[in-house]
């Protein structure tokens, strides 16, 4: 099921944004939940990328091995600001703005490198994880500052 995995995961990981504010109300939630949605869509696909050898053996189809390495790189890059316009949109506050463009520009980086060095872990796995940290540690920043999303 080639898109559902990434899918189900990016949907599974974003709704703790919802479950955690307690609303679908909330315009601010829903844009922070359609990002982080789509940024743990784009992180599952990530970690797809150096394993494309070991998945073409035993017969995965992840995004990588259908539409290639450099057609999946070329799309998380897409969607990367795709996610960032959604979300902007939803919610036009330069509050969310900030996270926004930092999770954003860490994301870019994150597979302009991983292109670079395919294979590396670090890229596919640990910076790729460490996001999740990123994303909380604005977050705590901006609440400590009196900055709220």
């Amino acid at each position: 099921f080639l898109f559902l995995k990434n899918f189900m995961i990016g949907i599974a990981w974003g709704a703790l944004v919802l479950i955690g504010g307690g609303s679908w109300d909330d315009p601010m939630l829903r844009a922070l939940f359609i990002f982080a949605s789509l940024q743990v869509f784009i992180g599952s696909m990530i970690r797809d990328v150096p394993d494309v050898e070991r998945d073409k053996k035993i017969g995965i189809r992840s995004f990588p091995v259908v539409f290639g390495v450099q057609n999946t790189i070329d799309f998380m890059q897409v969607l990367n600001f795709v996610s960032y316009s959604i979300s902007f949109f939803l919610y036009q506050e330069w509050k969310l703005l900030i996270l926004i463009s930092i999770i954003t520009a860490w994301r870019f980086v994150n597979i302009y490198m991983l292109n670079k060095d395919r294979t590396s872990k670090f890229w596919g796995q640990s910076f790729n994880l460490m996001t999740c940290n990123l994303f909380f540690g604005v977050l705590l920043i901006q609440h400590l500052y009196g900055l709220y999303v």
